[in-house]
C-alpha cells in the first residue's frame, strides 16, 4: 500500500470515528427560531416593466425530528411557520408593497462533521402573498417549492445555523431568504 492510499484510508477512518459519535447524540426532536433577510424580485406590469427589488426582515419558528439512522449522513424532517414581513418601495412612480407568510414542511439531508453540520433542504411552503400597487391590493395563495443550503454548529443540545433558501412563489420572479437560527434539541 503506497503512502497516498494510507493517508486516504486514515482520513476516512478519522471521519468515521468523528461523525459516528456526533450523529448518535443528535437524534431526536428539536425546536427553534430564526431571523433573517428576504430579497423580493418581481417585474409586474403595474411598474411599467421596471423590476422591483426590495428587502424585508423575515422570522421563522420551526420544529423537527433528526433521525440519526444512516451512517455518515443524517436526515431530519422539519415543519415551520415563516413570516416574510413587508417589503415596500417606489418603482417607476408606483408605490409597491409585498407581504407573505405561510407554513412549510421540508426534509433536510445533513452531513455531520464533529460539531458542524452541512445540509441541504427540500420542501414546500403554503404561501399567502399580498401585492399592493398604489393602494390596490391583490392576494393569492398556493403551495410553493422551497430549497436551500446551510451550515450549523452544535454543542450539547443547542445549535446555531445559517442558511440560504429560495421559495418559488409563482406570482414573483424570485424570493430568497438568508436566515440565522438557533434551536434546542430534546
Amino acid at each position: 500500500m503506497n503512502t497516498c492510499n494510507r493517508i486516504v484510508a486514515l482520513g476516512f477512518a478519522l471521519v468515521l470515528l468523528l461523525a459516528g459519535p456526533a450523529q448518535a447524540a443528535d437524534s431526536g426532536f428539536y425546536l427553534g427560531a430564526g431571523v433573517g433577510q428576504s430579497q423580493w424580485t418581481d417585474q409586474p406590469s403595474q411598474t411599467a416593466g421596471q423590476q422591483v427589488s426590495e428587502n424585508s426582515t423575515s422570522y421563522r419558528g420551526f420544529a423537527g425530528y433528526r433521525f440519526g439512522i444512516i451512517p455518515l449522513l443524517d436526515l431530519a424532517a422539519e415543519i415551520g411557520y415563516m413570516d416574510l414581513s413587508k417589503a415596500e418601495g417606489t418603482v417607476g412612480g408606483t408605490n409597491v408593497q409585498y407581504k407573505a407568510q405561510g407554513a412549510d414542511a421540508s426534509l433536510l439531508v445533513i452531513l455531520p462533521i464533529t460539531l458542524f453540520d452541512m445540509y441541504a433542504r427540500l420542501g414546500a411552503m403554503s404561501v399567502k402573498l399580498d401585492k399592493t400597487f398604489n393602494g390596490t391590493t391583490s392576494s393569492s395563495t398556493g403551495t410553493s417549492g422551497m430549497y436551500g443550503l446551510g451550515v450549523g454548529f452544535r454543542l450539547w443540545k443547542i445549535g446555531v445555523r445559517a442558511e440560504y433558501d429560495r421559495i418559488d412563489v409563482k406570482d414573483l420572479k424570485s424570493l430568497d431568504v438568508a436566515m440565522v437560527s438557533a434551536y434546542f434539541q430534546f
